[in-house]
C-alpha cells in the first residue's frame, strides 16, 4: 500500500491538527448530524434481517475489541488519520485485519488538501463522509463528489490508485474509509448510495450487500436514541465487525466508546443497545455465500 500527499496549498503551515482546528476562519462542515461535533450521536432502522427483540447468542463466541484510544495515528497538520488496523508506519501484531477487512481509517482532511492511496491487491473501497464532502477520483476514470449522508463504493484493481480531496477552502472534512479484499469473481462497483439517518432513525439502514460463490458482504449504518435495542442475525459461518462512529454502545455485552471496533466470530446473533443519544453504528457482515440476514422474532 502506498500513501502520497498532494497538498494544493504549498505554503500550508504544518503543525498539530489541534492548532489547525483552532485556526482563524476554520470550521467544521455539515455532516451526518448537521454542524454538531462528531461525538454527538444518531438512531436505527430494522429492515429484513434485523429484529427489535434481542435474542440469545451462542455461548462460545470469539471477540476482539479494537479500542479507539489505542489506534494508530498520523497527524501532519494537513491530515489526521486514526487507524484501526495496521496502516503505513503503524504496526501492531495484536490488531490484525479482520478477514478480508484490512483497513479502517477514521480521517480528517484540512481545506484544499488531498491524499492519494494505492491498494496492492484487488480491493473494494467504502468511502463514507461523516462531516462535509469529499471529492473522489481514481485511475480508472471514476469520480464522485460524496457528501455526508452518502456512501461511495468503488472496486480497485491491485496497483491502481485513487485520491480523496477536501473541496472546501475553509472547512475540515471528516470521513471513514474501509478496504475489503475483493475476489476476482466478485462484482465490480462504482456506486454512490444515499441514505437519511435523520428520517430513518432508530433503524439499521442497508448501504449495500453482495454475495457470490467466493464472498459475502453486507454493510449497514444506523442512528439510535439512547436505550434503543436490536439484534443482528449474522448467520452460521459469517463474521461481524462493528464500528462506533459516535456515541456509546453495548454490543454482545461489551461496552464500546466512540472510535471502538469489535470483531465477532463463531456466533449466529449479536444484540446491541445504544447507551447515548444520537449514537451511530457501522456494521459489516462478512462471510461465505449464504442467505441474506434473517429476522428472528
Amino acid at each position: 500500500m502506498r500513501l502520497k500527499w498532494t497538498g494544493i496549498r504549498p505554503d500550508w503551515q504544518c503543525g498539530s491538527f489541534a492548532n489547525i482546528i483552532n485556526g482563524a476562519g476554520m470550521k467544521h462542515s455539515p455532516g451526518l448530524c448537521g454542524y454538531r461535533h462528531i461525538r454527538s450521536s444518531v438512531r436505527q432502522h430494522f429492515p429484513a434481517g434485523f429484529c427489535r427483540k434481542p435474542g440469545a447468542m451462542k455461548n462460545e463466541i470469539s471477540a476482539r475489541i479494537y479500542r479507539g484510544a489505542a489506534r494508530g495515528l498520523t497527524d501532519n497538520g494537513r491530515f489526521r488519520s486514526y487507524n484501526t488496523f495496521p496502516f503505513g508506519s503503524y504496526k501492531d501484531a495484536d490488531k490484525p485485519p479482520f478477514g478480508p477487512l484490512y483497513l479502517l481509517n477514521d480521517e480528517t482532511l484540512a481545506p484544499e488538501q488531498q491524499l492519494r492511496l494505492q491498494p496492492e491487491e484487488r480491493t473494494l473501497l467504502l468511502l463514507l463522509p461523516v462531516t462535509g464532502a469529499v471529492d473522489y477520483r481514481d485511475t480508472a476514470g471514476h469520480d464522485a463528489l460524496l457528501a455526508a449522508g452518502e456512501a461511495g463504493l468503488f472496486t480497485l484493481d491491485g496497483g491502481s490508485s485513487y485520491r480523496v480531496r477536501n473541496p472546501y477552502d475553509a472547512a475540515l472534512v471528516h470521513y471513514l474509509q474501509l478496504w475489503i479484499a475483493w475476489p476476482a469473481g466478485a462484482e465490480d462497483m462504482n456506486e454512490t448510495i444515499a441514505f437519511d439517518l435523520t428520517k430513518q432513525k432508530n433503524q439499521l439502514v442497508e448501504i449495500r450487500h453482495s454475495a457470490g460463490a467466493d464472498h459475502r458482504l453486507a454493510l449497514h449504518i444506523g442512528r439510535f436514541d439512547r436505550r434503543q435495542e436490536g439484534t443482528v442475525d449474522v448467520g452460521d459461518g459469517n463474521r461481524l465487525f462493528v464500528f462506533v462512529v459516535q456515541g456509546d454502545f453495548k454490543v454482545a455485552d461489551r461496552l464500546l466508546d466512540p472510535g471502538d471496533g469489535l470483531a465477532l466470530t463463531q456466533l449466529e446473533r449479536a444484540g446491541f443497545e445504544a447507551m447515548s443519544d444520537d449514537a451511530i453504528l457501522l456494521l459489516a457482515t462478512i462471510g461465505p455465500v449464504g442467505p441474506g440476514l434473517s429476522c428472528t422474532p
